[in-house]
Order: structure tokens, then sequence, then C-alpha cells
């Protein structure tokens, strides 16, 4: 549950939050807080403003590979997000939609080829008139890592079963998650460093599963971008395989 709940809610729909996004991120609520009015409040740091329907508008601020995605109702923000700008775009079969009780934010579930996938929407407010069920939809997908870590795979001692060098899967985080998190194991694949709103980052490429369909190697790809507090141990190289805890997110091609 995150510290923007307390805004508008409808009843009989799920009460989500961001307080844990953003923990990921910055140290304090307060450096949360900060950041988040500035990028409304400074001229300079926004980059669009999107007036949607009466009082409702969209704020993106300033950045390349990541913004603060801001919600306003009637001058009051009613809720705001880090938005990791770059995906990898799949084609995602809508099984459901779930709209959060604040009715500007909602997550999506569907199909990935064979594969359940689900996700937070960062343009839901936007989009949400679009979609129906059982249909397609091009998404850009991400992820924001909570943590990660290099890890070494041990020869398999005799009578057991090992883990394969670059093996490649992602998993429900649990009961404790949401529905939009998930634990992942993959081989690092590409490494870019940048800056956000003061923050060191990076974001890799790494494989989430297999999947023949979608090409020659049938690797599914995505971004996922970690703050440098979210590492545990040495930062991860081309070639090492990780372990992580991630949130997924989307955006409508």
């Amino acid at each position: 549950m995150g510290f923007f709940d307390r805004f508008g809610k409808k009843a009989g729909k799920r009460e989500g939050g961001h307080g844990n996004h953003w923990a990921a991120i910055f140290e304090t609520e307060d450096e949360t807080f900060s950041a988040i009015s500035d990028s409304v409040n400074k001229k300079e740091l926004i980059d669009q403003r999107r007036q949607i329907d009466g009082g409702i508008v969209v704020y993106d601020s300033v950045g390349g590979r990541m913004k603060i995605l801001t919600i306003t109702v009637d001058n009051q923000i009613w809720t705001s997000y880090p938005y990791l700008v770059n995906g990898i775009s799949y084609d995602v079969e809508i099984e459901s939609v779930e709209e959060w009780s604040n009715g500007l934010e909602g997550q999506i579930q569907g199909g990935l080829g064979e594969a359940a996938i689900s996700f937070f929407d960062t343009g839901y407010l936007e989009g949400k008139k679009t979609y129906q069920d059982e249909q397609r939809y091009r998404f850009s997908l991400s992820a924001l890592a909570y943590t990660l870590e290099v890890v070494e795979h041990e020869e398999a001692k005799e009578g057991e079963i090992g883990i394969a060098k670059g093996f490649a899967g992602f998993f429900p985080a649990g009961p404790e998650g949401d529905i939009g998190d998930f634990t992942f194991s993959s081989a690092v694949k590409e490494v870019v460093d940048f800056d956000f709103w003061g923050k060191k980052f990076f974001r890799i490429k790494a494989s989430l599963f297999t999947m023949s369909e979608i090409g020659e190697d049938g690797e599914v790809d995505i971004y996922v971008y970690v703050p440098h507090r979210a590492i545990q141990g040495s930062k991860p190289r081309i070639g090492d395989d990780v372990f992580g805890a991630i949130w997924m997110q989307g955006h409508l091609e």
C-alpha cells in the first residue's frame, strides 16, 4: 500500500499505491514528495501537460529513459509513479483489466504467447476506453527492479538437478506482492548507465522466457531499470546471470 492511497476511492475496487515503487528509487518520503512536487510546479521540469476530462491533467516530467508521471484532479495530486519510457514491444491478449479505486489507474492481466503476464498500465487513463477482453494490443513492456544480484551457479551434486547458466524465467512474487510483481532469473545482454532525478541507474536487457513464435531465437526480452541502491553485491556485466525482484509496467504503442 502506498502513501497515495488516501486520495479519492471508488467502493468495491482495489486500492493500489506506489510507495514501494518510489522507495526503490528515493531514500525518504520527503525526497519523493519533493521530486513529485517539482515535476508539476517547475516549468523547466515539465515535458508535457495533457488535459484529459474536466479537471484531470496528466504531467510528464522531463527525462530521457525515465520520467515522473503525475495525475492531478482539480489542481490536486492524486497519484504519481515512475514511468519507464523505453520498453520492448509485444502483442498481449487481454484477459482482464483491473481498475484501481481512484478510477485513474489500472493493471492488465493477459497472455503473451502461452505465458501469463500482468503489469501496471502507465497509460491506463488515456487507453482504458480502447480495451476489450480477448483482444490483442501491442504494449511496450519494461520493469523496475526492487533488488538485483549477480548469481554464481554451482555444479549440481550427484543425484541433484542444477540450474543451467543463462537460465531465463520469471515467477509471480507470491501473496505479499502485487499482481505486477515478479522475481526473475536471466543472463544480462546489455548494460546502459544513466541518471534519473539525481540518482544513478543502469538499464539491463535480459530474457524472461523463450517463445518460438516471436522470432529466430524465440527469446522474450525486456529492459529492467535498476537503481544503484537496488544492487545486492557487485554491478552486473554483460554475460552475468542475475536474479531479482521487479515491478512490471507497460504502455500501449
